[in-house]
């Protein structure tokens, strides 16, 4: 499972992050702004994850154990992890707050943390077209 997480939800989050970073700092002309690299593959990550877990929804329903309504499981994952994943990437507060949370990942807390402490002002001044 792990290996499956690195290679395909690790690797192509950080590549679309280190993109979208660099299409950031060339758009904008502002250089009060702190890198957002970090941000773009949470947001990344949690976007990818959300669209793997509606490919899951199926093969839920397909299964023997399709009673089970584990595929409701899925498809809330799927709308928590794919909505917070977009706005975290559109730089929303709320948005990073909720993916942080849904990653259920004790290391990416202790990071967002701070992470979150030297951005939470940035983040309100930020405009969302």
């Amino acid at each position: 499972m792990a290996l499956f997480v690195f290679l395909f939800i690790s690797i192509p989050a950080a590549v679309a992050s280190f993109i979208l970073e660099h299409r950031r700092r060339a758009r904008l002309a502002d250089a009060n702004t702190r890198p957002y690299t970090w941000g773009y593959f949470q947001g990344c990550s949690g976007f990818i994850a959300g669209v793997y877990a509606l490919i899951a929804v199926p093969y839920t329903l397909w299964s023997p154990d399709a009673e089970s309504g584990a595929w409701l499981v899925w498809v809330g994952l799927a709308s928590i992890w794919l909505s917070a994943g977009y706005f975290t990437i559109r730089r929303y507060r709320w948005a990073w707050v909720m993916n942080t949370i849904a990653m259920c990942n004790p290391l990416w807390w202790l990071i967002d943390w701070q992470y979150g402490r030297n951005r939470w002002a940035e983040f309100a001044r930020i405009s969302h077209d």
